[in-house]
């Protein structure tokens, strides 16, 4: 066995690890919350280890087999019923498309839309849980302006997530998933944007994995 061979080897047993110890958690049932738009109230996640606590250390393993298979940020009941509350929506670098999945099968209106195509770097198939655009931020809210906007996660230090609510209308809606530390969600471009040209409507708890901070934080669109 080579030393290639030898790696890869590693790199399976580890994986396998990570999905045994998804599968161990309370995410194994995300399937079936995927499939009825109605996964748990964000408390009855963060009951089970899901609270951001840093202590959780049998959840950092679970949390790569996590991104693997759906994505960065944990759905819960709050989440889908704040975004129920918004116009028809369209989700911005949507990955596998995970939100969009859920929110259509809870009976609202998205269209998610994404730049990359086939396998990510993080190891998910962009459009694996829902149909996927292939659309840049920026161009899919002027394709789409009389939807309101969301995004999960938005790339580190990358400046489309900026781009796409400095397209957005006045008026209009944003929902975006960011961790608290702003290094790690985005690029200081959006959060001077967002402080500049958006009203802050709410700030949702969601569930997380051990060491982030992650919250929904809801907007709306000042005119310049």
């Amino acid at each position: 066995m080579n030393d290639a061979e030898i790696t890869a080897r590693g790199h399976a047993i580890l994986r396998r690890a990570e999905d045994a110890a998804l599968a161990a958690t309370a995410l194994k049932d995300m399937d079936a919350w995927v499939r009825s738009g109605a996964p748990p109230a964000a408390a009855d996640l963060r009951a089970q280890g899901l609270s951001g606590d840093g202590s959780a250390e049998t959840l950092r393993g679970a949390r790569q087999a996590f991104v693997r298979q759906w994505g960065f940020s944990l759905p819960c009941r709050e989440a889908v019923t704040a975004l129920r509350g918004f116009g028809p929506v369209l989700e911005v670098g949507a990955g596998a498309g995970l939100w969009t999945a859920v929110m259509r099968a809870a009976g609202h209106d998205m269209i998610a839309t994404d730049l990359a195509t086939g396998l990510s770097p993080y190891g998910f198939s962009i459009s694996h849980h829902a149909e996927v655009e292939q659309l840049g931020a920026a161009e899919a809210v002027r394709k789409y302006p009389h939807r309101d906007l969301f995004c999960s996660w938005p790339s580190q230090n990358e400046p489309w997530a900026a781009d796409a609510v400095g397209e957005l209308r006045p008026g209009r809606k944003l929902a975006l998933i960011l961790d608290d530390r702003g290094a790690i969600t985005g690029d200081e471009t959006l959060h001077r944007v967002l402080a500049e040209r958006c009203r802050v409507l709410e700030v949702i708890e969601i569930p997380r994995f051990p060491g982030l901070h992650d919250r929904m934080r809801l907007f709306e669109r000042r005119a310049d």
